[in-house]
């Protein structure tokens, strides 16, 4: 299957756990911006704060389109009605010693969350995972912050791979611990 066939499953209608339909779609560059934006507004400052890319600033919604590589980035939202309230990528690592490697990110909109919207898009990065022949995805997720998140992708299979002791600083300049949360697609010899 090429790239264009893995697409046409798209767009994909779901169904929320209160009954909420909704579509998953891959990010088309040319369209989704402004809306992007406006999700990444909707997270709290807190959330913000730890993001790697904070796509609510201009100048990083810029450089996140402009550098956005289709054959290391793949980048699904989901959306209801014209309103994007949900976001998650998988980047291919760049270098050979991590071309096996995707590391996954999602956001979804506070009034969205528990109702399996982010669960509904891991499955589909994790099929992106295995299609491109991906052996290992891995994410970084945040001590106290992101509890619930790292139990739903432990139900998907992510695995607590390692903890940065007092790594990264909240907005209060209070140590958190960083969990390496791994799923291994592949055994590896």
């Amino acid at each position: 299957m090429d790239k264009a066939d893995f697409k046409e499953q798209y767009p994909k209608e779901i169904i929320l756990k209160d009954g909420t339909g909704v579509s998953i779609r891959p990010l088309d560059i040319n369209r989704d911006k402004a809306e992007l934006k406006k999700l990444y507004m909707r997270l709290t400052r807190e959330e913000r704060w730890f993001l790697k890319f904070d796509l609510s600033e201009e100048r990083r919604l810029n450089e996140f389109f402009k550098n956005y590589d289709e054959e290391n980035i793949y980048s699904l939202i989901s959306k209801l009605e014209n309103r994007i309230i949900a976001h998650a990528t998988v980047e291919i690592g760049k270098n050979l010693s991590r071309r096996h490697i995707g590391e996954v990110e999602i956001s979804v909109d506070p009034a969205f969350r528990e109702r399996y919207l982010g669960t509904w898009i891991l499955f589909d990065i994790i099929n992106y995972a295995i299609y491109r022949g991906l052996e290992i995805l891995y994410m970084e997720l945040i001590q106290g912050k992101d509890q619930i998140l790292i139990s739903g992708v432990e139900k998907l299979g992510f695995k607590k791979e390692g903890v940065i002791m007092g790594i990264l600083k909240d907005m209060e300049g209070s140590f958190r611990d960083l969990y390496i949360m791994v799923k291994r697609l592949k055994i590896i010899d």
